[in-house]
């Protein structure tokens, strides 16, 4: 089964796709892409769309798990998809304490996002491809990130001056859906 996660972002950050290969518990990074900052929403959705119908990411006559960061701009994208038809699931991402679900959408803390990647990845159980071009910026974002809870409003942050997230988050969010949801 192949999920093909994504990030989104524009001004002050990149939207980042990722394409993960479940198979068993393992899963496989196939794909990464960080998309310039700036790109219209619109082009991201595009490119969305040619994903899922590639055949080379069908899995059984099956599309691949579709899942997108449906939190504040994202939440654009989300309509642009679903005016197309296409299922997916929209994660909104949050600094709260609880897992909330509703039909096509999930509501997760940040730091469950994390948790999971980072479980998964500390297993072993994350390959990255051989020649994923920003395989490196993946492990480099991995990294530089943490985690810090503002103990007043318990909000996860992601904290590092100029540093981004959105790779990481876009796998982890692909992770998440396979090993929780699927």
């Amino acid at each position: 089964m192949f999920i093909i996660s994504c990030d989104l972002a524009k001004t002050c950050d990149f939207s980042a796709i990722s394409v993960l290969e479940k198979m068993s518990s393992l899963y496989h990074l196939r794909s990464l892409r960080r998309m310039h900052r700036g790109t219209p929403y619109t082009v991201t959705a595009e490119l969305l769309r040619g994903m899922v119908s590639e055949p080379s990411l069908q899995c059984s006559g099956y599309p691949p798990v579709l899942v997108i960061d449906g939190t504040g701009v994202g939440a654009a994208v989300e309509d642009i998809l679903k005016a197309w038809w296409l299922p997916l699931v929209s994660v909104k991402i949050h600094g709260g304490m609880n897992v909330i679900r509703k039909p096509g959408e999930i509501r997760v803390p940040k730091k469950d996002l994390i948790l999971t990647l980072l479980s998964v990845f500390n297993n072993g159980r994350l390959q990255i491809a051989q020649g994923v071009p920003e395989g490196q910026d993946f492990i480099n974002e991995l990294q530089r990130f943490k985690v810090r809870i503002n103990p007043k409003t318990r909000r996860a942050t992601f904290a590092g001056q100029g540093a981004h997230d959105d790779i990481v988050l876009s796998v982890a969010m692909g992770i998440y859906i396979g090993e929780k949801v699927l």
